[in-house]
């Protein structure tokens, strides 16, 4: 799962688009400078979440726009926040293979164990999208590779079927 994709052409929406449209854009875009310019002008603007129930921080995480991040965190953002479906920032980073991302997550509070609806954690989302590094890296934080989601899927496997 992923947050829904950016507009078409260059990526940028016109600066008449509501604030909301313009925050998932500018996250999934990684600008900085002009999320700063955003928040600026809609201090309360990062609180939106799209009919998903993902929020800028799963569009960054999505695409692996650290910075962007970090400034929707000190803007107030929850590093706990959940979608519709129970996933996480982290969640996300683990399925785009952002590992410097997954790590700063997980130092700023995200739950290594955290669990979707279907009982997916991270390390599943890893696994399952062949992140086999990032897989390493969250068993070195703690993360179980026996652990199943809700219909028994276990780590090992869904990493040998993701080649």
């Amino acid at each position: 799962m992923f947050c829904p994709p950016t507009a078409e052409g260059d990526g940028k929406l016109p600066a008449q688009t509501e604030p909301m449209l313009r925050l998932f854009d500018i996250a999934r875009r990684g600008d900085l400078p002009e999320m700063h310019a955003l928040l600026k002008k809609f201090p309360s603007v990062w609180q939106a979440k799209d009919s998903d129930g993902c929020t800028a921080l799963h569009a960054a995480a999505s695409s692996g726009s650290m910075d962007v991040a970090q400034l929707l965190l000190q803007a107030g953002m929850g590093v706990r926040d959940a979608d519709n479906d129970g996933w996480q920032a982290l969640h996300y980073a683990c399925a785009n293979g952002h590992h410097g991302l997954a790590g700063w997550l997980l130092h700023h509070g995200a739950e290594l164990h955290s669990r979707t609806d279907e009982g997916w954690q991270p390390i599943h989302v890893a696994a399952h999208t062949g992140q086999t590094q990032l897989a390493r890296f969250l068993v070195a934080q703690g993360a179980e590779l026996r652990a199943r989601t809700k219909i028994g899927h276990e780590v090992v496997p869904l990493a040998t079927d993701a080649g």
